[in-house]
């Protein structure tokens, strides 16, 4: 994949959003951020309805997540039309694509975003 144009996150990890979403900046480039379904609600089907929809609606390619998080999302990856990729860490992203982080945002310490 040559593009990030196409791909999101999705995650209930504000500061791995965070640190994600700030990679980007001096390319100038929007990085969706969904947030994980709630599935201890008694009404997450409406929960994973809405995400999925939302989803669709970007029309993304790949969409990632922390490992820990694929499992959560099982109920949504038949209703979305994007692959769902684990990733461990911010660094991994770029085994997707061409574009390298420069080397002070992979300096982003959790600190700056509690």
């Amino acid at each position: 994949m040559d593009t990030i144009l196409k791909t999101g996150l999705i995650s209930d990890d504000s500061v791995f959003a965070a640190v994600l979403s700030s990679c980007f900046t001096e390319e100038r480039t929007y990085f969706p951020v969904f947030s994980l379904p709630r599935m201890t609600r008694p009404d997450w089907e409406v929960e994973v309805n809405k995400r999925a929809t939302s989803i669709n609606r970007v029309d993304l390619d790949i969409l990632f997540s922390k490992p820990e998080d694929y499992a959560t999302l099982a109920p949504l990856r038949d209703r979305i039309n994007t692959d769902l990729v684990a990733i461990e860490s911010y660094q991994d992203i770029t085994k997707y694509f061409s574009h390298r982080f420069p080397n002070s945002s992979l300096k982003v310490s959790h600190e700056n975003y509690l």
